[in-house]
């Protein structure tokens, strides 16, 4: 299993956890797994992210949703498929939720439009040469249209077992919440 994903993994910890943290699972039930991770840097980050994708050995590929790439999925999808390989495509925020949260942003510079006419025209195109879409909350029926089948709901990915143990309780300030 191979996952790629373009974010900077200093000013997005997060998301590098889970990510490592979703490799880490697959490894521990047994498939052999890595992660490619592309720190954004222009054109030449998302050129470096679709030649990964096309040309990955792994016979599984997962990649992190980029919107920006939308319609290059169907085409990997579908050149993976003929060369024996599946492609899984974990979408971070339904797609629903990341259009109304840019539509609803007070200053939007033009690639915030460009994203909202993106997101518009692709509809559920990027999803439907994909095997599985893995998703972390209900998506809109507009972008599941023709792959609703595809689609799993799972948690976050955290490995609970990466978390240390308390050595022992806080206690609450008090017996209620206010």
């Amino acid at each position: 299993l191979l996952y790629i994903a373009l974010y900077d993994q200093e000013t997005a910890p997060g998301v590098h956890r889970k990510v490592q943290g979703f490799v880490e699972g697959a490894i521990e039930i047994g498939y052999s797994s890595e992660s490619f991770i592309i720190s954004p840097d222009g054109v030449k980050s998302y050129l470096a992210y679709l030649y990964k994708l096309l040309f990955a050995q792994q016979s599984i590929v997962v990649v992190r949703y980029l919107n920006r790439l939308g319609i290059f999925y169907l085409i990997a999808g579908l050149v993976l498929k003929y060369r024996g390989k599946k492609l899984y495509i974990d979408v971070p925020t339904p797609i629903v939720n990341l259009f109304h949260e840019i539509r609803l942003r007070e200053q939007k510079r033009l690639v915030d439009w460009l994203d909202l006419v993106l997101i518009c025209l692709q509809a559920s195109l990027p999803f439907l040469s994909a095997t599985k879409i893995i998703q972390y909350a209900s998506e809109g029926r507009y972008f599941y249209f023709g792959a609703r089948s595809r689609i799993i709901k799972i948690g976050n990915g955290i490995n609970v077992n990466s978390i240390p143990a308390r050595k022992k309780s806080p206690l609450w300030p008090a017996n209620e919440l206010n």
